[in-house]
């Protein structure tokens, strides 16, 4: 198990929390696995495709993703493996397509406050 520090932005802290399943330990250390992340790192899956990929990864874990381009931005979507959950979002950033699709697979309620511009 590693203890990483993270200068972490409440979407991003959002995201590792509900999506990654990280916690912070009574030092203000992010207890992440099975990986290491340096601990000068800042996890920003919203605006990193690195860190995006991550959260990717975690979601595969789960179900068939899929992220594409279109017209009018990022889809991403994904399918629960096993039972007819899916769900999909399109945004103009496919980090946060990913994001917001992760939020939704783990019952997430965004309330936009966390998400604006």
């Amino acid at each position: 198990m590693s203890n990483v520090t993270l200068r972490i932005k409440p979407q991003s802290k959002l995201i590792a929390e509900k999506v990654m399943g990280w916690e912070l330990d009574q030092y203000g250390f992010w207890v992440a696995e099975p990986f290491d992340l340096d601990a000068e790192t800042e996890f920003n899956p919203t605006e990193s495709l690195e860190d995006a990929r991550l959260v990717m990864d975690k979601l595969r874990e789960e179900g068939e993703i899929e992220l594409y381009a279109n017209k009018k931005g990022y889809t991403f979507s994904f399918k629960r493996y096993g039972d007819d959950f899916a769900t999909a979002t399109l945004h103009d950033s496919p980090m946060m397509a990913i994001c917001l699709t992760a939020l939704k697979v783990k019952g997430v309620e965004i309330n936009g406050s966390v998400f604006q511009k």
